[in-house]
């Protein structure tokens, strides 16, 4: 025996919601009041949930904002903005999410999807197409509190498990944008991979025990045309912060992407390896700035060139040096280095391979470097004759500027040459001291020298084929300068006695004082005797063009 169902009332379909409302199916059969209560019922419920619906709808970023905000807080960090696209049984798309940390920096993030269901291939999947940080004013380079920030991360693959991070690109100012960021993490460790310019960086960080984890951070050209570089770093937990060390070999002109990134895209490292060894302490007291220690020790020739301009490059190889010793300061990244003796060969324009010994020489943020000088050359040919010895000593400190480079030489500063031979110059020998401050700056278009005093002892000047002149000379407001090609000289000049050497004749003469001055051909000497009972003078002009 069956039950019939009237078509043009089909209750028989709404029987388990009903049943759910009332617990009664034998009110159904037999009622027809029972039929009209469902039915107010089930109309009134279908209206509440399309209430609540569009509800939720409209203000479904109110309510995401109120359901992040205690997750998000033991991070610092609160939803100011939100804009849902979609939500679906497995993903909610968000067109616009805007993060503030408690430090005022603002992360905005677009076109956010975040995983709902059940992870697919055992990875929760998380991605976004864009990432900017905006650090707050006056906050660019302040250190964050480092130490916190590097336990969350080492603590991720505990509280993120089997979760991937993709973005497309992230960009914080000043720093260089980074682009394909992927980010997975596993049982004990996690990985790195994004594109830095045309670096492809990797990095993974693996626990080993509780308090200690290993991170390898690796890099090579997006191309893979290049051997990749990688630096194993122990990570420790102490009780004052976090603990980084490691060693590792490094092939330096590799590393250009890198130099290039920090802003030294001036800087080239043609060729050189060398060891790294470093260590630093990120403390949980934000009030104490972290160092960097480092010790790189060059293992082959090191050659650096410096370009000021595309036709102005300085050159710097590294023949031998003991181990340069690195400080870094973070956020503001004030860095130091020092080297106790060194020996270079420089080149600048037309001064090639020139031997130069640091000692006791130190670098520092500008970058700005002070040291002792020594110059020691045989049979050497200069720009401007050859000369049998050069030997130059001196404490310099040097400015790398925008416009070019300024050098500070000390008082005391010695130079000697002997044996000076080229067009129109023969001089036996040359001696010169320092006995004040002098500043050399060597700029894109070319060179100046400012000196107050020199003291030179002039040795058999050829004046003619077979008269010579000696003299001491005392040089004072000497400022000798050369650019675009156009030289420019002007001194005053005081000798208070000098002698001629003709055909192996002494002869004795007075002394001079005046002015010389040269500009570009044109050359003018004032000059007036010294000693005499009777002063005489001179004025010369000469155009040495013609």
């Amino acid at each position: 025996m069956g039950i019939r169902v009237p078509n043009e009332c089909p209750i028989i379909m709404l029987l388990p919601v009903y049943t759910a409302l009332t617990g009664s199916v034998d009110c159904a059969l037999r009622d027809s009041t029972c039929l009209m209560k469902f039915s107010k019922y089930l109309a009134i419920a279908l209206g509440l949930v399309a209430v609540l619906m569009v509800t939720a709808w409209f203000l479904r970023n109110s309510i995401i904002q109120r359901i992040s905000n205690p997750l998000l807080q033991q991070y610092g960090v609160k939803v100011t903005d939100v804009s849902l696209d979609a939500l679906a049984t497995s993903n909610a798309s968000i067109s616009y999410l805007q993060l503030e940390h408690l430090n005022g920096t603002i992360i905005s993030i677009d076109n956010l999807t975040l995983p709902l269901g059940k992870a697919s291939r055992g990875f929760k999947t998380y991605t976004a197409e864009k990432v900017a940080i905006e650090l707050p004013p006056g906050q660019q380079n302040q250190s964050p509190g480092l130490a916190r920030l590097l336990e969350q991360l080492l603590a991720l693959p505990s509280q993120l498990p089997n979760t991937e991070f993709i973005v497309t690109e992230l960009s914080t100012s000043p720093y260089p944008t980074i682009r394909d960021i992927r980010w997975r993490s596993a049982e004990n460790n996690q990985q790195l991979s994004a594109l830095v310019e045309s670096t492809l960086l990797t990095a993974k960080i693996t626990r080993t025990n509780p308090a200690n984890h290993v991170l390898d951070v690796a890099f090579t050209d997006a191309a893979g045309t290049t051997a990749q570089q990688s630096i194993a770093i122990n990570i420790q937990r102490t009780d004052n912060g976090v603990n980084l060390s490691g060693t590792a070999t490094l092939d330096l002109p590799l590393w250009m992407p890198i130099v290039a990134m920090l802003g030294a895209d001036s800087v080239d490292i043609e060729s050189g390896s060398a060891r790294l060894r470093f260590d630093t302490e990120f403390l949980y007291d934000m009030n104490q700035v972290p160092d960097v220690h480092a010790e790189i020790a060059p293992t082959s020739p090191l050659k650096v060139t410096y370009s000021s301009a595309p036709d102005a490059i300085t050159s710097v190889t590294v023949a031998s040096a003991g181990p340069f010793e690195i400080t870094a300061s973070f956020a503001d990244f004030q860095w130091v280095l020092r080297q106790p003796q060194a020996s270079l060969l420089v080149s600048y324009d037309q001064w090639i391979d020139i031997p130069v010994s640091l000692i006791d020489f130190s670098c520092r943020s500008g970058p700005a470097c002070e040291g002792d000088i020594s110059i020691i050359m045989e049979n050497a040919a200069l720009p401007f004759a050859n000369v049998d010895r050069v030997e130059f000593t001196a404490a310099q400190n040097f400015l790398i500027r925008e416009d070019g480079i300024q050098v500070l030489v000390m008082a005391n500063a010695t130079l000697g040459m002997t044996g000076i031979s080229g067009p129109g110059v023969e001089l036996a020998r040359i001696d010169a001291l320092l006995t004040s401050a002098a500043e050399l700056q060597l700029r894109d278009d070319g060179w100046q020298v400012k000196a107050r005093s020199v003291d030179v002892d002039i040795e058999e000047y050829s004046l003619l084929d077979d008269v010579t002149f000696s003299a001491p000379v005392f040089l004072d407001n000497l400022s000798i300068s050369e650019t675009n090609q156009h030289l420019s000289v002007i001194m005053g000049v005081y000798a208070s006695s000098s002698q001629a050497n003709w055909g192996g004749q002494l002869i004795r003469l007075p002394g001079f004082k005046g002015d010389i001055a040269r500009n570009g051909g044109d050359v003018a000497v004032i000059m007036e005797t010294v000693g005499l009972h009777e002063e005489a003078s001179i004025e010369v002009h000469h155009n040495l063009d013609n």
